[in-house]
């Protein structure tokens, strides 16, 4: 194996030969450092994405604990406690069909209200606030009073526990 080896070497010009082995090394030593480079890159935009999603979610854990207690508020209010007494005295092992599509209800209208106090607070509806421009971005609201976003609220509600009974009679 090593007189073959030889004697191919011995047919090729040495030049070449040299100039072979220089881009084997160069190609190696690039590749190395490429991927140390792009290892050490990815691995640290990893760990920034990383802690940034967990400072993220740490806020919006904070937000949403918030923004669930103002929706549990309004619902109390709106329902007069009765969702409240309802979502205490359930029991998923005997509750009907009924009472579970009335837990469901209360669990996605609780959903909705919590989408809503969010979009009403990042863009600030009801505060007088008609329209908003960022950069050539814009956003025109038609809820522009404290009265308006309230009306919104009831309406999220008493529309989502419609037929459940736990709004009561509701007047507009």
């Amino acid at each position: 194996m090593k007189q073959r080896l030889a004697k191919f070497a011995n047919c090729i010009p040495l030049w070449m030969q040299l100039s072979f082995f220089i881009l084997i090394i160069s190609t190696v030593t690039i590749f190395t450092l490429i991927f140390r480079n792009f290892t050490s890159i990815r691995n640290l935009t990893i760990s920034n994405q990383y802690s940034l999603s967990q400072e993220l979610l740490d806020l919006e854990s904070e937000n949403l604990d918030r923004l669930y207690q103002r929706a549990a508020g309004e619902i109390d209010r709106v329902t007069h406690m009765r969702a409240r007494a309802f979502c205490n005295g359930y029991d998923e092992d005997s509750a009907t069909d009924f009472q579970k599509g009335v837990r469901d209800a209360v669990k996605l209208t609780t959903c909705q209200l919590i989408d809503n106090l969010q979009a009403q607070e990042s863009s600030g509806m009801g505060i007088g606030i008609q329209s908003v421009s960022n950069d050539g971005y814009s956003e025109s609201y038609k809820i522009t009073n404290a009265q308006e976003k309230e009306a919104q609220l009831y309406s999220t509600i008493s529309n989502g526990l419609r037929g459940t009974g736990l709004a009561g009679a509701i007047c507009l």
